[in-house]
């Protein structure tokens, strides 16, 4: 169950972009029968913790407050494919199409971004769909019908179960200490000039707002728990993570597997319209003289969602997604992985986390969150 009750004078109410609620309350789709609101239920408010989605109890009574389905359009549909499947998010219905080949992913991609000039267009690809497990009365509630399904794209620090506080001063002390290490090597490896840069650059983020989204990307990538998830502007990236399968042993080493694309049949990538004030490019955020990593080497744009009582908030920016058929993952090539994720060697950055993960000093919550490092 994800509905908080909460009175009138909760704080949350009082401060509701510091728990990441939506502002706009008591907000529904058009085809909500709002006739069945019921006065007489009170006049405190009940809360959806997937989406940060606040509503005055009277709208308690299953009313489909995102809009029931079979009343609904795609959101987009004026796409030359096959749609076989649906997933459902606040006020959307999202297509589902079938494709098999790369050409008919990039000519979507290119319709969204063309329509949608002010966001971010992104990219996820995943080798299996996660699904939100409501329970029947909050799907009645929300959507009016039982089994629907609504995608889950939690971030992992909920997966893990971490508190969000607490990684990010992990987060930013790891990073200080990463800084700390790279500037060390580049006294011996930088011009005079370039090394005053990189000082006069990692003080800055040091101490301004953008050590966040910079110690977020880092963490994400390389498998700490974070409060947003890794997305991606490169289609081979998507297609990637789509097609292959990653065991991570008790040491970090892990293996890939490219799925059988005669039986596998869960392969999706989403698109995402984002606003641009919830997403941010790691070149952007990272220092302008920094060694290229494996952020570099995935195009690597992280959502900062998931967080507060917003947990699916990634969820709400669909626009779509592909099921990638037998024929679409028998064409797409072998051996990305290896550009993807640099080796140890060539990896700074990777050095510096394994170090952590392997150091006996870390206990606790700490120790938990550097185990989750991993390489290939």
């Amino acid at each position: 169950m994800k509905i908080n009750k909460i009175s009138k004078s909760h704080k949350w109410n009082r401060y509701p972009a510091f728990y990441n609620l939506n502002v706009m309350y008591n907000e529904v789709h058009p085809t909500c029968d709002v006739s069945l609101v019921n006065k007489e239920l009170g006049e405190d408010y009940f809360v959806d913790s997937y989406y940060g989605r606040v509503y005055d109890a009277s709208y308690y009574s299953n009313v489909a407050i995102y809009g029931k389905s079979g009343n609904m359009n795609y959101y987009i549909n004026s796409v030359d494919l096959d749609i076989v499947d649906e997933l459902r998010v606040p006020f959307r219905k999202v297509p589902v199409f079938s494709v098999s080949n790369v050409e008919q992913v990039h000519s979507v991609i290119e319709k969204v971004k063309l329509e949608n000039e002010g966001y971010e267009i992104l990219l996820r690809g995943q080798n299996k769909p996660y699904f939100i497990d409501r329970e029947p009365e909050e799907q009645e509630l929300f959507y009016g019908e039982c089994g629907i399904k609504e995608p889950s794209f939690m971030p992992s620090h909920l997966r893990h179960n971490f508190d969000e506080v607490f990684l990010e001063s992990m987060w930013h002390s790891q990073v200080s200490m990463l800084f700390n290490d790279v500037g060390y090597q580049y006294q011996s490896e930088l011009s005079q000039q370039d090394l005053q840069l990189y000082l006069k650059d990692t003080n800055y983020i040091r101490h301004t707002h953008l050590v966040t989204p910079f110690s977020l990307g880092i963490a994400q990538h390389y498998g700490m728990p974070s409060v947003g998830l890794d997305l991606t502007d490169n289609l081979d990236v998507a297609n990637w993570f789509a097609s292959n399968h990653m065991d991570i042993g008790d040491d970090g080493l892990t293996t890939t597997i490219k799925v059988d694309a005669s039986s596998h049949v869960t392969s999706m990538i989403y698109i995402f319209r984002c606003p641009k004030n919830t997403v941010f490019d790691y070149k952007v955020v990272k220092p302008k003289v920094f060694p290229n990593s494996r952020p570099d080497a995935q195009n690597a744009w992280f959502g900062h969602v998931g967080w507060g009582e917003a947990t699916n908030q990634l969820g709400g920016y669909l626009v779509c997604a592909f099921k990638l058929t037998e024929s679409y993952l028998d064409n797409l090539p072998d051996g990305l992985e290896e550009v993807l994720f640099p080796k140890m060697e060539d990896d700074p950055i990777l050095q510096f986390f394994m170090r952590k993960r392997n150091n006996p000093h870390y206990e606790g919550y700490a120790k938990k969150a550097l185990k989750n490092i991993y390489h290939l």
